[in-house]
């Protein structure tokens, strides 16, 4: 109901319900089925997505990219194993360098991630400071929080990295996904596209609630952007370039750069492929 009232009477349910919370805790449907709730083409409402990703594949996690309405996003995977219930038959799915390099590759080529402002990442063990430049193409992104991502922590070790700036380091876990998007819109808002929408809060998996005791093992690392997006146009071409002089050693072939070009701009299936 809250949805249909939200795309019928837009503007009259931000005045009067701005804010809606949905936590789905114990998923008995597909992470596709859920995603697909709080998609709203036409931008009738903003999405902050909260997601324990041990809930999600490959696939379901390049999907978010088809969000058009997301505007900030915390993905969670488990710090140990053993957090996952027991009789589960779900897979652990953590985020990867080039699940996030998928995500720049739609950004620049599909227009996706187009609103989203806040990413907190937590216990992702696998990501390193490239995930910081693929980022970085993000056209709206403001802010990244790392809790327990020791390989972004270690990237900042010597100050600013990519287009990112080291703002703060606490040592508790941040604060919930809508604190931090609130405070982000307050700071600076420029996406007049969506700034008077209301926003579904929708959580998918369960995350524990409270902030933790200032004695955990982990750090938050707070970054904000500095400097303007890169151009979408140096980077697809130094791309081709790379993978045109392999096949050929020829790689000012217009050609082969035609070629390279198309298929990155297919859509969400090709970037797929290169998983499998």
């Amino acid at each position: 109901m809250w949805k249909l009232l939200a795309t019928v009477y837009p503007s009259q349910l931000a005045e009067t319900e701005q804010y809606r919370s949905v936590e789905i805790e114990n998923p008995k449907l597909s992470m596709k089925d859920y995603l697909s709730l709080t998609k709203s083409d036409s931008l009738n409402w903003r999405v902050v997505l909260t997601l324990a990703s041990s809930y999600a594949r490959i696939p379901e996690l390049v999907g978010i990219s088809e969000i058009k309405n997301l505007c900030a996003l915390d993905i969670a995977t488990p710090a140990k194993l053993h957090a996952l219930p027991e009789d589960t038959d779900l897979q652990v799915t953590a985020l990867t360098d080039r699940i996030v390099r998928a995500w720049s590759e739609l950004a620049q080529t599909a227009k996706a991630f187009s609103h989203l402002r806040v990413v907190i990442l937590r216990h992702q063990t696998d990501l390193s400071k490239v995930a910081l430049h693929y980022l970085r193409f993000f056209p709206n992104l403001q802010s990244v929080v790392a809790f327990g991502c020791p390989g972004i922590e270690s990237a900042l070790s010597g100050g600013n990295v990519d287009g990112w700036t080291l703002a703060e380091v606490k040592r508790s876990a941040p604060a919930t996904l809508y604190a931090h998007y609130k405070a982000s819109c307050n700071a600076n808002s420029n996406d007049s596209t969506v700034a008077e929408s209301p926003v579904l809060d929708f959580q998918i998996g369960e995350m524990k609630k409270s902030r933790g005791p200032p004695s955990t093992p982990y750090s938050a690392i707070y970054l904000q952007r500095i400097g303007s997006v890169p151009g979408a146009k140096p980077e697809p071409n130094t791309k081709k370039r790379k993978e045109a002089g392999p096949l050929g050693d020829q790689p000012g072939q217009p050609r082969k750069s035609k070629a390279v070009m198309k298929d990155r701009t297919k859509d969400i299936g090709d970037v797929l492929s290169s998983f499998f």
